[in-house]
């Protein structure tokens, strides 16, 4: 039984002895009921400050976790908020760091109860830092609602803007209608009047068409009536010369008449040889109407082959050339030597086709376009003939071009000289390349229908300083060649 003059305090911290073996010797520690209750304060007191720490620690967390959210929203918005949000975050790291460090010191403080109370100071220290702290991102938290607000009104200012924009966008979008309107009656019109100058087109090529014929009719009904009058000119002149030749045979008595017989034949040999002569000529000349109807320069042709004899000159006059003088007979050595000159400089032209059988599709003109069946210019003529037949240069040359080009596929182009270049279109494929030098007619490529082609077949141009013209026109002169020359 206790005494009655035991106190409270006693009865629950009553003095307590502690017993310590060191080194093999008792040591006794002495804990009186002071002690024993200065050490239950500062236990309650580290706990305390412990849970204190740790809910605060959770709602700092939570503070934390919804202000970073809130700088995350503000960091999208607002590049300098950004560099805010940075450096609160380095601070929150840093007081995490602290705190971490703190949690550390306690649980040691939990064994070392003798610096339990300087822990505490430091910890309480501590906290009123992290309360700063708060306080401060409170105020951070203020001006981001601040700016926030700006930035909403900032949004709604710009919403309106943009409803506006819209209703302008609207009212352009209705205008654009009634403008597409406009074009389309504007587009319609124009392919009217498309069609009306293609039919125009078509009229004026077909006029030039009947006005070339024509022209080239009256040139050779001039060239016949030049050819007939000159003839004339030249048999009246012989006969001339024949009765005179005949008279004078009659007046001299002393003659026998064996020998006039044959004075007599010598004028007729000579008028049979003018009409041989003169038919020559004119075929000569018709080739050289023809080339020159073709765009080539005759004169300059014949001249890049040196055949004018050295001495001669002045104005050239193409035999039967329109407004020339029947009586003024050219000197026969001069149209020899042209005639000459020209055979030579025939052989550097595209007189021959580039098949050896072949059948002619579509001329060169005004035709209808294959494809869209719309009235169009061809500037070649089209030779069809079995798939991949070998395709001819018409003329010696050099080869300019070998490869793909657009519409015509795969194409070769021959430079002739004096500007004359012909290409070969459509081939399936190419047997020359650039600058190979060709002779009188080899192979180049092979029949195809390459590019925009409706089958197999061979385009085929004649291009004259940059302008095509008709080959059809070097074809016919090609032609009249051999029955010239064997005359």
């Amino acid at each position: 039984m206790l005494s009655n003059n035991v106190t409270p305090r006693e009865r629950l911290f009553p003095e307590r002895h502690i017993s310590i073996r060191v080194h093999g010797r008792m040591r006794q520690i002495t804990l009186s009921g002071s002690l024993q209750i200065v050490g239950l304060c500062g236990l309650l007191a580290g706990t305390s400050a412990v849970a204190y720490l740790a809910a605060s620690h959770f709602l700092y967390d939570r503070l934390v976790a919804e202000k970073e959210a809130e700088v995350l929203k503000a960091e999208m918005s607002n590049a300098d908020l950004r560099e805010l949000v940075i450096r609160l975050q380095e601070r929150l790291s840093a007081t995490r760091d602290e705190l971490d460090r703190t949690r550390t010191k306690l649980a040691d403080g939990a064994t070392q109860t003798a610096g339990l109370r300087d822990q505490i100071h430091a910890i309480e220290a501590r906290v009123r830092t992290a309360e700063e702290g708060r306080d401060r991102l409170n105020v951070a938290w203020d001006e981001l609602q601040q700016r926030s607000t700006m930035l909403e009104e900032m949004l709604s200012a710009k919403n309106a803007q943009l409803a506006s924009l819209g209703r302008s966008a609207d009212t352009a979008r209705g205008e654009l209608k009634k403008i597409d309107q406009q074009r389309a009656g504007l587009t319609d019109r124009i392919r009217e009047l498309e069609t009306e100058l293609q039919s125009v087109a078509v009229k004026s090529a077909q006029v030039q068409t009947a006005l070339d014929a024509a022209e080239r009719k009256l040139q050779v009904a001039t060239a016949e009536r030049d050819k007939a009058a000159t003839e004339r000119d030249r048999l009246r002149g012989r006969v001339a010369e024949l009765e005179r030749r005949v008279a004078d045979v009659d007046a001299d008595a002393g003659k026998a008449s064996p020998s006039r017989a044959a004075q007599a034949s010598s004028p007729v040999l000579s008028v049979a040889a003018s009409r041989t002569e003169a038919s020559t000529v004119s075929g000569w000349s018709e080739i050289e109407r023809v080339l020159a109807s073709a765009g080539v320069d005759v004169p300059k042709l014949i001249a890049r082959f040196n055949t004018t004899p050295s001495g001669q000159g002045g104005p050239f006059v193409a035999l039967g050339a329109p407004g020339r003088k029947p009586a003024a007979a050219a000197d026969p050595e001069e149209l020899i030597a042209r005639a000459d000159g020209l055979q030579k400089a025939l052989k550097s032209l595209p007189l021959s086709p580039p098949l050896a059988s072949y059948q002619l599709e579509s001329r060169f003109g005004v035709r209808t376009d294959p494809l869209n069946h719309r009235q169009s210019i061809h500037t070649g003529l089209d030779f069809s003939a079995p798939y991949r037949s070998a395709v001819y240069n018409t003329a010696p040359g050099t080869v300019i071009y070998a490869g793909p080009k657009g519409d015509y596929g795969k194409v070769v182009e021959i430079d002739h000289g004096s500007g004359i270049v012909t290409r070969y279109a459509h081939l399936h494929r190419t047997t020359v390349t650039v600058g190979s030098i060709l002779g009188g007619r080899q192979q180049i490529g092979e029949l195809g229908s390459t590019g925009r082609s409706t089958g197999p077949h061979v385009h085929y141009e004649v291009i004259v300083n940059g302008v095509p013209q008709d080959p059809e026109k070097f074809l016919v002169a090609g032609r009249n060649v051999v029955p010239v020359a064997a005359k």
